[in-house]
């Protein structure tokens, strides 16, 4: 199974589990705490602080921007939990940011948002003009 698949495929777990496509929705149905922070360039973060899954989500976006930032914050836990755990340290995934060592993780996580907020249809549609 590809990357893209995996992260598809997880999203639309995650909207038949939760019968919404709505990230916001479906991180509340997670307990998953969504906390605003006042980041100057850094649109969202996930973490996970004593066992508890934290998206911080910079206070100020556009309800658009960031509902595309929460969807990609839930593929980081969806897809990269694990890899979380073993970090000791906060671990920032920058969506914007494709140059780290975190690419692949980054671009499983876009395609992961693609999936909550795009049907089927329009993701084959957009990856057929990529």
């Amino acid at each position: 199974m590809t990357c893209m698949e995996i992260a598809v495929n997880a999203a639309n777990d995650l909207v038949r589990k939760y019968s919404t496509r709505n990230p916001e929705k479906i991180a509340d149905e997670m307990n998953i705490q969504i906390v605003p922070m006042p980041f100057s360039k850094q649109k969202g973060v996930y973490t996970i602080i004593e066992r508890q899954p934290i998206i911080m989500i910079k206070q100020d976006l556009h309800p658009v921007t960031r509902s595309i930032v929460i969807a990609h914050e839930l593929g980081h836990h969806m897809l990269h939990k694990a890899q979380l755990k073993k970090t000791p340290n906060l671990q920032e995934f920058n969506i914007f940011d494709m140059t780290d060592n975190h690419i692949e993780y980054k671009r499983m996580c876009s395609r992961h948002s693609c999936s909550y907020l795009m049907m089927k249809s329009q993701i084959t549609y957009i990856r057929g003009m990529i």
